[in-house]
């Protein structure tokens, strides 16, 4: 993981191959960041305003998982799922 986060500015903004002005939430797009490498992107990174969120990289959680007859997984969970 990455200690610090990575400043960038964005390029352009498309989806479906159309290019967009902006992007809004819940909007599927692909985004062309300036300086930045494939290798420099992880799956789960998120695209934010500076300053606009705290970063944390370790956590508590608590996780009920619904039972097959409430609609929930048929398989187990493995480590790292």
């Amino acid at each position: 993981m990455r200690p610090n986060p990575l400043k960038t500015g964005i390029a352009s903004i498309e989806t479906f191959k159309k290019g967009l002005d902006t992007g809004e939430a819940g909007d599927n797009v692909g985004v062309l960041l300036k300086g930045v490498k494939k290798e420099d992107i992880n799956r789960g990174m998120a695209l934010v305003k500076p300053g606009a969120y705290e970063t944390f990289y370790n956590f508590e959680g608590e996780v009920y998982v619904l039972t097959d007859d409430e609609g929930g997984r048929k398989k187990p969970f493995f480590t790292g799922f």
